[in-house]
């Protein structure tokens, strides 16, 4: 189990926020939750806690090792991987 340190104590209707899983299981409904109410707050936190997941679990260092690579600058994904790790497409 991975443990987000910055939730270490907190805790979420009974649940322990640092917990990874515990973590993604909230991320999933308060997504779905903003989809049925168009609540745009709510689905920014989740989107939030969905890029928290990816570091705490290293997919983003992953990613970017991948980005470094030049060979894969011709991949047909690698724009929005690009705009998924840093906000905006390449040039």
């Amino acid at each position: 189990m991975a443990t987000i340190a910055i939730f270490t104590g907190v805790t979420v209707n009974g649940q322990d926020f640092s917990d990874v899983e515990t973590v993604r299981s909230f991320a999933r409904a308060w997504s779905a939750q903003a989809d049925r109410t168009q609540d745009d707050a709510l689905f920014w936190v989740a989107s939030s806690l969905f890029d928290l997941l990816d570091e705490v679990e290293g997919v983003t260092a992953a990613l970017e090792q991948w980005l470094s690579d030049p060979s894969n600058r011709d991949d047909e994904e690698y724009s929005d991987i690009f705009k998924d790790v840093y906000g905006f497409r390449p040039r």
